[in-house]
């Protein structure tokens, strides 16, 4: 295996809850693109989870950060001439499949239930 470094494309979700003006429970959610180098996908999804423990830590309320890391091929792909949009369209034939994991979770509660079906509502 080559241990050529490859740019990966990442995207980071941290969610910590919070209230509304009404006192009520909510969610604040948080998300960061980044660019990592790395020899493969799994180690930009580690030091992408490296990264997302220190821009939202547990300690400062971030209960849930969900990480998706995408292969070198996508970024190659978003980084040509705009006038060749037409690729865009085309199905991809990755050698790495992007990964989506949770790095870190609060636990299990009733609260962290609330989070895991806010996921599929717009961001308040």
């Amino acid at each position: 295996m080559s241990q050529k470094l490859k740019l990966y494309i990442v995207s980071i979700l941290a969610i910590s809850p919070t209230t509304n003006d009404q006192g009520e429970p909510k969610s604040l959610y948080v998300h960061m693109p980044w660019i990592v180098e790395a020899t493969n996908i799994e180690a930009a999804g580690d030091e992408a989870c490296n990264t997302a423990g220190k821009w939202f830590p547990q300690g400062d309320g971030y209960v849930d950060c969900d990480i998706v890391v995408y292969p070198p091929e996508v970024y190659e792909r978003l980084t040509k001439s705009v006038d060749d949009l037409e690729h865009f369209g085309e199905d991809l034939d990755l050698k790495e499949k992007p990964i989506s994991f949770r790095c870190y979770t609060g636990g299990e509660s009733e609260e962290g239930e609330d989070v895991m079906i806010a996921y599929d509502r717009p961001v308040s």
